[in-house]
């Protein structure tokens, strides 16, 4: 029977095993230069995605933002989505801040009543922005 040979000396000996990173062996590890480069997330666009994500990132208002883009009517009323949601006026005007803030949403507000819209060129970026990453 052949002996396995040593990869680095060529002498007759014990194979070891190439040393791995997280399951991959090392020697197999992919190319990330020259054409393969791998380009850093410019900070502008790793910033506004930051903001997109907190916002999107809880319940209550991805299903706001749903009601809303999902209107039978082009706006709809704080009034409206609180009844909706069967939460209180204070937690609609908290949540609609933040998605206000990240600029998924316009607001006007009339008397008492605050009414919102989808911002759709806000969507549009989002995609893109998306996309990007």
């Amino acid at each position: 029977m052949k002996q396995p040979t040593d990869p680095t000396s060529g002498e007759p000996g014990h194979h070891q095993a190439a040393p791995t990173s997280g399951g991959i062996a090392v020697d197999e590890r992919p190319d990330f230069t020259g054409d393969n480069a791998v380009r850093a997330l410019p900070p502008e666009l790793s910033e506004r995605a930051s903001e997109l994500f907190k916002a999107l990132g809880d319940p209550t208002r991805l299903k706001l933002l749903y009601l809303i883009a999902e209107s039978d009517t082009t706006e709809i009323c704080s009034h409206e989505l609180s009844v909706a949601l069967q939460v209180s006026a204070p937690t609609i005007t908290h949540h609609m801040k933040k998605l206000a803030a990240a600029k998924l949403v316009n607001r006007e507000q009339r008397g008492k009543w605050a009414y919102y819209t989808v911002n759709s060129d806000e969507f549009n970026r989002v995609h893109s922005l998306i996309h990007e990453l």
